[in-house]
């Protein structure tokens, strides 16, 4: 996701949004729920595009040795690198053994590019979720390769490494920028669990939305923003203690 930090009110019942023109436009689609845009995503997603398991094939209490070696979680941070999160989470990592992987912004990857590398040197996966968060299937052509281009180059120039991941802000892609994906090799990872984070919900609720959907080979979606890093961050830690006692494993998206 990006530094716009969707609103809401967690009393009043969850409607799927209407999404126009003028809501686009005006920046208003950030404050819309991640529920409704998941789900307006799936009308919009060309074949070929991976993503983990879907809520509907999940089980809260599931234990992961009942699914054998494979019990692999992929925990993912959007938004970064924040040099009020990235360093606390990369210690965290290291803590607990864990491989991540971090879905990175151009604009603060050109900010902080200390932190990027070491978030490669440790050995985590990289991914792009373009210059700036736009909404892109608005963008024109030139302006929708410089988003996913530019960031590519980036991340190169610092790691080494052009990025083979892509993270859509808000979930979406059109059939140009697939086609432009497409063209440089890369893998486009939705997200099989999501908690809000974004807002200041609390790091129970965190952790229960996340944990509600854990099973092998699911993708779980945090944020590197603020002021809400303190509680991603506990959430995290809290998180992946619960997921050890279930006998899961933390690994990057390859």
């Amino acid at each position: 996701m990006s530094n716009h930090t969707p609103s809401s009110n967690s009393s009043e019942p969850r409607k799927t949004p209407k999404i126009t023109f003028s809501d686009v436009v005006s920046d208003n689609v950030a404050r819309l729920h991640m529920e409704g845009l998941t789900g307006l995503a799936k009308l919009f997603l060309p074949e070929g595009l991976w993503k983990g398991p879907q809520p509907d094939d999940l089980s809260d209490q599931k234990d992961a040795s009942v699914y054998g070696a494979n019990g692999e979680i992929h925990l993912t941070f959007d938004d970064g690198p924040n040099p009020a999160t990235t360093p606390r989470l990369l210690e965290l990592f290291e803590e607990e053994g864990v491989k991540a992987t971090f879905f990175v912004i151009g604009e603060q990857v050109e900010k902080h590019e200390d932190l990027l590398l070491e978030v490669s040197r440790k050995g985590h996966s990289i991914g792009n979720h373009t210059y700036s968060h736009q909404f892109l299937p608005l963008l024109t052509t030139k302006r929708l390769e410089k988003e996913i281009l530019s960031t590519n180059q980036r991340i190169k120039d610092i790691t080494g490494e052009s990025p083979k991941l892509f993270r859509p802000p808000f979930g979406i892609v059109d059939k140009k920028t697939h086609a432009l994906l497409n063209e440089q090799g890369m893998k486009t990872v939705y997200w099989s669990a999501f908690s809000e984070d974004w807002r200041q919900i609390g790091e129970r609720s965190v952790v229960d939305r996340l944990s509600k959907y854990a099973a092998p080979g699911g993708i779980m979606i945090l944020h590197e923003l603020e002021p809400t890093g303190n509680q991603t961050i506990a959430a995290a830690r809290t998180l992946i203690h619960k997921l050890k006692g279930r006998n899961f494993r933390f690994s990057a998206i390859a």
